[in-house]
């Protein structure tokens, strides 16, 4: 075939052999590819140019169907190389989609020169799961309500304050002082934060440790990694009993 060929909306075109014609991608295309195994180097895929003039949006669909050495590591992989180019293709104009993906990371598309490739992001969460030495019975031990270490911190709070799971109070975190504002004294909480943006952050007081209000949270793009300090919006002049707390969920 020599001439263009055109992948019109809500078409499948299964890319399984190289193409010598130009491919032209429409609005609401689907271009399917197959991932047979996570740890080798798949060759990409020839097409004479690939074309999405007008393209809005279209469709990559990864199919992982019984995927080899799957593990939560970063991956980059070369799906096709146009040799007279990717002419207006926008990464923000395309969707992955997968079936049967073991993993709980993202897909994004990376054009770069004449190779279009997919990126895989691996979820932070799952990999630091990934990377620590459970004792058994895993996976019940690396759950994320599970505490293997038995400190009373589960182990999603143990990730999002960058402390060993299985070390108890490894440092101690969070912790509660009291701290002088203004002339008067305010509970503050102390914690390290993880560049997580998928985790939300919320420091809570409460005066009977029944009714809880939230005073500050962190999450998304305000996840900078580092130590925080998060004062009480209230003095203990005025709230002799007064409790802090740190709740984090994802």
């Amino acid at each position: 075939h020599t001439g263009v060929t055109t992948v019109a909306a809500n078409a499948t075109l299964r890319l399984d052999t190289s193409l010598a014609s130009p491919l032209s991608i429409q609005t609401n295309a689907i271009l399917a590819l197959r991932l047979r195994d996570w740890s080798a180097t798949t060759p990409a895929l020839s097409v004479g140019q690939l074309i999405a003039t007008g393209a809005t949006a279209w469709t990559l669909h990864l199919d992982t169907t019984g995927l080899a050495n799957f593990s939560e590591t970063a991956r980059t992989f070369p799906l096709l190389t146009a040799s007279n180019g990717l002419l207006n293709v926008s990464p923000a104009a395309i969707t992955v989609t997968t079936a049967a993906f073991p993993g709980s990371g993202t897909f994004t598309v990376a054009p770069s020169g004449n190779t279009l490739s997919v990126v895989y992001s691996p979820d932070p969460y799952a990999a630091w799961t990934a990377a620590t030495p459970w004792p058994a019975p895993a996976p019940s031990t690396s759950a994320p309500t599970a505490d293997p270490d038995h400190d009373g911190l589960p182990n999603l709070l143990e990730y999002a304050l960058s402390t060993d799971p299985l070390a108890p109070n490894s440092p101690a975190s969070p912790n509660v002082r009291i701290t002088n504002i203004g002339g008067g004294d305010r509970l503050a909480i102390n914690f390290t934060r993880l560049a997580d943006p998928a985790l939300t952050y919320a420091v809570e007081a409460s005066s009977d440790l029944s009714a809880w209000s939230s005073i500050w949270t962190s999450a998304g793009a305000q996840n900078a990694a580092g130590p925080v300090t998060v004062t009480d919006s209230a003095a203990i002049a005025d709230h002799p009993r007064r409790f802090l707390r740190l709740r984090v969920s994802r």
